[in-house]
C-alpha cells in the first residue's frame, strides 16, 4: 500500500476513534493540568535518522490527540508498517508511543478529591495501556508504568528496552507502598539492594543512565529519608531510629551487595557531625563514587 495512503487512513483511523472518546473523556479531566509534572521522564532520545515509514510513524504519533484511544490507533499503525524497521527503529516505537501517554497523562492533569467511581472508572480506562493512578492530599494523577506499557512490544523491542521498562516494576512497586503508607525502612532498603542487582547487571546497557538515576534516587531516600519515613528522632539530640538503624547494619553486614559501603561511610559523616545537617551538608553521590563503591566496571 502506498505509503501516502496509509497516512491518511491512519488520520482517518484516528478521527474516528478518538472523537467519541473525546467529551467522557473531558468530564474526566482536570481544570488545571499544567500541575501535573509527576508523570515520569527521562533523558531517552528517539531516533532521528530513521527510514521513511518509521517516520510515517512519528508524524501519525504527533498528529493524534490527547485522549486514551489514540494508543490503539498508534499500535494498529506501528503493527502495520513495521516490518523493515531497524532494530533502533523498533525500540524508538516503543518511546514515541509513551510520548503519547505522557502527553494524555498532561491532559488529565491533577483530579481534585475524585469519587470511589471516578477512580474505578480511571482504573478501568486508563490501566490497561500502561497508567497507574496516584493521589496524595485529595489529589489523583497518572503516572506511567513502562513495564505494564511494553507489554505489546515484548516480542519487538531489544533486551536493553526490556530491562529499562521493568525498572518501573521496583518504582511504581515503592510508590503504591509509599501512597498507602505501607512502607518501611526495611522495604525501601530492599528495592535500593534490588535496584543495585539491576544496575550492575546494566552496566553496559544503552540505559545505564537511567539506571543509574534509579538508584541514586532511591538511595538518597534511603539516606536522608522522605516525610512519611523520617531517618532521625526530633529534638536537641538526633540520633538514628531504631528502624533506620536496624536496616543500615543489615546493610553494612551484606557481603552479596556493595551499597552497605555507601552506608557505612554516611552513618561516619553523620557521627561526625553529631546527626545535625542541613541540606548543604547532605551528601549527594556523583556517578564515580556509586561506580567506585559498587566496584562498577563502567
Amino acid at each position: 500500500m502506498n505509503r501516502s495512503i496509509l497516512f491518511s487512513m491512519s488520520i482517518l483511523i484516528v478521527l474516528s476513534s478518538c472523537q467519541a472518546q473525546g467529551e467522557a473523556e473531558n468530564n474526566m479531566t482536570s481544570t488545571n493540568p499544567s500541575q501535573t509534572d509527576r508523570v515520569h521522564t527521562d533523558s531517552i532520545e528517539i531516533s532521528e535518522d530513521s527510514g521513511s515509514m518509521f517516520s510515517d510513524l512519528r508524524k501519525i504519533q504527533e498528529s493524534l490527540p490527547p485522549l486514551i484511544h489514540s494508543l490503539d490507533t498508534f499500535m494498529v499503525t506501528f503493527h502495520q508498517i513495521n516490518a523493515n524497521f531497524t532494530q533502533e527503529e523498533l525500540d524508538s516505537s516503543f518511546h514515541l508511543y509513551v510520548e503519547q501517554m505522557k502527553r494524555i497523562a498532561r491532559r488529565v492533569g491533577d483530579l481534585e478529591q475524585p469519587t470511589g467511581e471516578e477512580q474505578d472508572q480511571l482504573n478501568k480506562d486508563y490501566r490497561p495501556y500502561g497508567f497507574e493512578n496516584h493521589g496524595n492530599e485529595g489529589f489523583m494523577w497518572l503516572e506511567i508504568n513502562k513495564s505494564k506499557a511494553i507489554d505489546g512490544f515484548r516480542k519487538f523491542v531489544s533486551d536493553d528496552l526490556l530491562a529499562y521498562a521493568a525498572l518501573d516494576e521496583v518504582v511504581i512497586r515503592q510508590y503504591v507502598a509509599d501512597e498507602s503508607r505501607l512502607s518501611s525502612h526495611e522495604d525501601w532498603a530492599d528495592a535500593v539492594l534490588e535496584l543495585e542487582d539491576r544496575l550492575r547487571a546494566n552496566q553496559f546497557s544503552t540505559y545505564y543512565t537511567e539506571f543509574m538515576n534509579t538508584y541514586k534516587s532511591f538511595l538518597y531516600s534511603l539516606m536522608w529519608g522522605m516525610e512519611r519515613m523520617p531517618v532521625l528522632s526530633w529534638g536537641d539530640e538526633p540520633q538514628l531510629l531504631d528502624e533506620v538503624k536496624s536496616t543500615y547494619d543489615r546493610l553494612i553486614a551484606d557481603e552479596t551487595h556493595k551499597t552497605g559501603k555507601i552506608i557505612e561511610e554516611h552513618v561516619k559523616r553523620m557521627e561526625e557531625k553529631d546527626y545535625k545537617y542541613n541540606g548543604e551538608d547532605q551528601w549527594f553521590l556523583t556517578d564515580k563514587e556509586v561506580e567506585h563503591y559498587l566496584q562498577l566496571k563502567h
